[in-house]
């Protein structure tokens, strides 16, 4: 448990780290994928809850550091993904397709309805999404359609990634 959660941490920090760096490049409209957050979803459906929570406070405090948010933001965003979608751990069949692409679109949703609600707390310090902007919509639709390659990608190093006892 300990080791697929520190490899998985140091994969989304990484992830965290080329977005904020080199992902620019892939960047449409203005908008890049969020692959740390793919990556935490295929964490926490496959290890559950307590693992999908570790490493996203892990994760997030890495994403913290590096972006200019205020210490806490990206702890408090992934620690609830990475609980809520490992508390599906055992009741979702991931396809090669449709389920990534679902899992991701929500998840991306579900982060800025949190930034929206840190907002209010850190008032002039966060930039928060807009449900009625098209930033959301077009990250959600990007990470949508990264989430099956990434997903695939991470099926390669699955016993890096998940729990002895998930692996079945």
């Amino acid at each position: 448990m300990i080791r697929s959660i520190l490899i998985s941490t140091a994969l989304m920090s990484l992830c965290s780290y080329l977005q904020s760096t080199v992902v620019h490049g892939m960047a449409l409209w203005g908008v890049i994928p969020d692959f740390a957050l793919i990556v935490l979803i295929y964490i926490s459906i496959k290890n559950g809850s307590t693992e999908g929570q570790l490493s996203g406070f892990l994760s997030g405090i890495t994403a913290d550091v590096i972006s200019s948010s205020p210490l806490g933001f990206n702890v408090f965003i992934k620690t609830v993904i990475g609980f809520v979608y490992g508390v599906f751990k055992a009741n979702i069949f991931i396809d090669i397709l449709f389920a990534p692409f679902i899992m991701a679109f929500l998840a991306t949703l579900m982060k800025a309805l949190l930034s929206i609600i840190l907002s209010i707390f850190f008032a002039n310090k966060v930039a928060a999404y807009s449900f009625f902007g098209q930033i959301i919509w077009l990250e959600a639709l990007y990470n949508s359609v990264m989430a099956p390659f990434v997903f695939g990608l991470l099926t390669l190093i699955r016993p890096l990634i998940i729990t002895e006892r998930n692996r079945a």
